[in-house]
């Protein structure tokens, strides 16, 4: 079982989310509960910044995917950057690529090349 940490800054009017370490199934409803406050605050543009991310279970995925949902409905747009190989793969695996970018890095991101 590895740790995570979930950290968040406003950069212009867009709200950057990093996740770091272990996004494992034992950390997976702690990472959830963060995104969902954050959620709650109603952002119109998210980049989730998992450059720091080493491992993502499933369950992650889901709290992901759940935060996304709330993203969409509230009228923003989600962007993820900086996705590690092993990380990617699994997020390609679960087909995120097919319901929102993945950017090569949180500037590229902020540059609008994802969109966010």
């Amino acid at each position: 079982m590895g740790s995570v940490q979930v950290v968040h800054e406003t950069r212009g009017e867009v709200l950057v989310i990093a996740i770091s370490g272990s996004g494992d199934a034992s950390n997976a409803d702690a990472i959830g509960l963060q995104l969902s406050g954050l959620a709650a605050e109603h952002p119109r543009r998210v980049v989730l910044d998992l450059s720091g991310l080493e491992y993502l279970s499933s369950l992650a995925v889901g709290q992901i995917v759940a935060f996304h949902r709330s993203v969409k409905l509230n009228g923003g747009e989600m962007v993820i950057a900086g996705v590690q190989p092993v990380v990617r793969e699994v997020l390609v695996r679960c087909r995120i690529d097919a319901i929102m970018p993945l950017v090569a890095t949180v500037a590229d991101a902020l540059s609008n090349k994802g969109k966010a």
